[in-house]
């Protein structure tokens, strides 16, 4: 072993909302002291219940991924595992993610262009969101999906399955998340 993974950071426009966004997800607090980093509007910080630190850093020109367009790749994304998609669901559009369009998540086939050149276009803001309380739901992945079903897409995601059982979002800065049924 080298080292220690301390956090996965995400580029964004606003590195507090789309913290508390997360927050508003996964629970947790924001901006917790922590002696390995300041935080100020440049750099802002999750802290899960589960123990995995978010961190938010600005990026003035940030350019949001167009999942699963292969020009504008997603790089990585979190699967967050939880019991009641529909519920879940209800909560995160209310926090300002923007759900990927059914056809491109969950038909199994690889979407026509006018899908994929929408997708995750759209970036809301998620100040003030939520109440913090989390949906019970918990970080299952950030490398695929929870039950390693999903199958890998010409596009090169790893969210395009033949089966429902997930579903594909953005967050408030264009990020690419899945609930995932568990």
């Amino acid at each position: 072993m080298i080292g220690n993974l301390q956090c996965v950071v995400l580029d964004c426009p606003d590195p507090r909302a789309l913290a508390r966004f997360y927050a508003a997800v996964l629970g947790g607090e924001v901006d917790r002291p922590d002696r390995r980093w300041s935080l100020d509007e440049e750099w802002s910080t999750l802290h899960t219940p589960g123990g995995p630190v978010l961190a938010f850093q600005r990026a003035a020109d940030h350019r949001p991924p167009r999942w699963p367009d292969p020009a504008h790749p997603q790089q990585f994304h979190l699967d967050v595992g939880v019991s009641d998609l529909d519920a879940a669901e209800a909560r995160v559009l209310a926090l300002g993610a923007t759900r990927l369009d059914p056809a491109v998540t969950g038909s199994g086939s690889e979407p026509d262009a006018d899908t994929v050149s929408g997708a995750g276009a759209d970036v809301v803001s998620a100040a003030g969101a939520g109440d913090g309380s989390g949906a019970g739901a918990d970080v299952v992945s950030t490398t695929g999906s929870a039950a390693g079903s999903g199958s890998v897409s010409e596009a090169g995601s790893d969210c395009v399955q033949d089966e429902p059982g997930w579903r594909v979002y953005t967050d408030p800065a264009g990020h690419p998340f899945c609930l995932v049924r568990e």
